[in-house]
This record gives structure tokens, sequence and C-alpha cells, in this order.
């Protein structure tokens, strides 16, 4: 699904990888499988992202910043 871009970002619940295509990944910090909807945001990512739970947010090659809401 394209190439990661820098290392992931590794939390107590999930484990958060960001890649070119724009698709963020989850993964349970426990076992290693997928977690959740796997957000895609509309431009090809320009680097990784940030994360301040319930937040996600990934910048895009468009040069805007996407932001993400865990739900509840």
């Amino acid at each position: 699904a394209g190439p990661i871009l820098a290392g992931p970002i590794v939390g107590p619940q999930y484990v958060i990888v960001f890649l070119q295509n724009g698709n963020i990944l989850f993964f349970d910090a426990a076992t290693g499988e997928p977690s959740g909807n796997f957000p895609t945001y509309p431009a090809r990512g320009s680097s990784a992202g940030a994360v301040s739970f319930p937040y996600v947010f990934a910048p895009g090659q468009d040069g805007k910043l996407y932001g993400y809401r865990q739900s509840p």
C-alpha cells in the first residue's frame, strides 16, 4: 500500500504506522493484530504524523494537515 513514512508510533494500546499513499494503520500493541478502522486522508503522505490521543494528525503532500479523532 506504499512505503512507510518514518518509524511507527508506539503507545500502550496501539502501534500506528503512516504510509506514503495516505493510509494510517493501527495495530493492537499487545497482539500485533490490525485494530479498528484504517483512515485514509485525501492526499499522499509527506511524513509521519503525530498522535495525542484521541487525536491523530497527518501531513499531506498537498500542504494540508489532516486531523482525526478516535471514536468514543
